[in-house]
């Protein structure tokens, strides 16, 4: 997939950022399932501290062969509820579009990648805190992967800043909070600093300032 392409069909998700698996203190990188727990973890602790918020998350795996590559969307509610997730592909269409989320259709709808021929099936844990709980299934081809592109949507924005989002960011990417906008993309205007738009209209996204391009594709 081009990158213009891939950009397209997860803008409407919300934010593009990479995790890219860490390496432990074997120097073993860790693996695709355990990067997305640690993602699905930090959701939960943020939505445990807001209590009011839904999470669309849209994880897109970049194996080292470039062959494969796969997207995933997943739905993480609050209270507990229902948790939505798919694969792309032919033989997963149908089922990703039951996802019944927008994001999700418009990911699986601009993605258009074949299904993998070969896939084991992870049962992801499910991650509680207070009335947040977060369950996360997934399709995950054997192999290390290269990097996860995690697109997230929090609504509404929190007041202060952005700061919850900032904390997100920063627990499941280990990033500076200080390099991350938060943005309002149907107001073609950049939220932070305390200036939140709280239009119901408006879907709040945070927005890496790292390009994930540079990551996965190695760009300038």
């Amino acid at each position: 997939m081009e990158r213009a392409s891939l950009h397209e069909a997860l803008a409407p998700c919300g934010t593009l950022a990479t995790v890219a698996p860490r390496t432990g203190p074997d120097g073993r990188a860790e693996t695709f399932a355990a990067a997305l727990e640690r993602v699905a973890a930090a959701a939960a602790a943020v939505g445990a501290r807001v209590g009011s918020w839904d999470v669309e998350v849209a994880f897109h795996l970049l194996p080292d062969s470039a062959a494969f590559r796969e997207v995933y969307a997943v739905r993480l509610e609050k209270g507990g509820g229902t948790t939505f997730c798919g694969r792309t592909g032919a033989a997963a269409g149908a089922r990703v579009v039951a996802c019944g989320a927008t994001t999700a259709a418009a990911v699986v709808g601009a993605a258009g990648v074949d299904a993998p021929r070969a896939a084991a099936v992870f049962s992801g844990s499910v991650f509680a805190c207070g009335d947040f709980c977060a369950r996360v299934g997934l399709l995950y081809r054997n192999g290390a992967a290269r990097s996860l592109v995690v697109a997230v949507r929090f609504a509404p924005l929190s007041r202060g800043g952005g700061a919850a989002e900032r904390n997100f960011l920063e627990a499941c990417l280990g990033l500076d909070p200080a390099g991350i906008r938060i943005h309002a993309p149907l107001a073609s205007a950049e939220v932070g600093g305390g200036g939140d738009d709280d239009r119901p209209h408006i879907r709040s996204v945070l927005c890496l300032v790292r390009c994930f391009r540079a990551v996965c594709y190695g760009a300038s």
